[in-house]
């Protein structure tokens, strides 16, 4: 399998919109997108199969860190708000002959401090 690829305005993302990605363009946020090339007959799928995720990490905005009241009441310190990461998935085959294949884009997030879900 070919490695995901970081994409650059020389190569700019083609399933993600110019006015979706200035839609991020702010002080408060940060983001990247990523393509991936399957190519026809990868693991036994037909189809080439071109994936780009977009990973953003959108700061809090005007709250500038405001302390709310932890849910556990026995809690010493307050939590705050920081912000949220956001990934968008999307994917299309890119075959100028009529394929179908099956396609499950997920995200699986571990904790790899200890390598558990």
């Amino acid at each position: 399998m070919a490695p995901w690829k970081q994409l650059s305005p020389e190569d700019p993302p083609t399933l993600f919109t110019e006015a979706e990605l200035s839609s991020l363009s702010s002080p408060s946020t940060s983001y990247a997108v990523f393509r991936l090339i399957s190519p026809d007959g990868d693991e036994g799928y037909q189809g080439k199969l071109v994936t780009e995720a977009l990973v953003a990490l959108i700061g809090p905005g005007e709250q500038d860190r405001k302390s709310r009241a932890s849910a556990d009441a026995q809690a010493a310190t307050p939590e705050y708000d920081l912000g949220s990461i956001v990934l968008t998935y999307r994917a299309k085959l890119d075959e100028e002959r009529k394929v179908v294949t099956p396609v499950n884009l997920t995200q699986v997030s571990r904790d790899f401090r200890t390598g558990r879900s």
